[in-house]
């Protein structure tokens, strides 16, 4: 997975490009333009007060990045860390990072655009829900 863990940039005229994430027994992608980074899991500061899903807090070389438990957020299982956790780094457009606890990131998936995401669940209107709404706060 090493090729994950880098910063990743894809632009394909007419196919919309996913990274591959699994989260409980199910695998789900996130809209490529939305990632930034893929890391293995590190320590977490968590924040008093905040929603049970929100895990805290990561310093990435130097940025303060917000972490949230998908798996919690979908009334899944608390998250239970292995080697092939990792935290998927999301930028909303130059507005801040946000980092998503998943349980294995798997690889790249294309599709075609007029395809729409019947082949692969979309998590980007939860993330839009979480960026616009500020819902991780109580």
């Amino acid at each position: 997975m090493s090729g994950l863990e880098t910063a990743v940039s894809v632009e394909k005229k007419g196919k919309k490009q996913y990274l591959l994430v699994k989260i409980g027994e199910m695998r789900y992608g996130f809209d490529i333009s939305y990632v930034h980074n893929v890391i293995r899991i590190r320590q977490i500061v968590r924040v008093p007060k905040s929603q049970d899903y929100f895990k805290g807090i990561i310093n990435l070389r130097g940025e303060i990045v917000a972490v949230m438990s998908l798996r919690m957020k979908m009334g899944l299982a608390e998250d239970v860390y292995s080697e092939n956790t990792r935290i998927v780094i999301l930028n909303f457009l130059g507005k801040g990072y946000l980092g998503i606890v998943v349980d294995e990131a798997i690889g790249m998936r294309e599709q075609n655009e007029e395809d729409g995401n019947v082949l692969l669940p979309d998590l980007n209107e939860l993330i839009s829900e979480l960026e616009y709404n500020k819902t991780w706060r109580k």
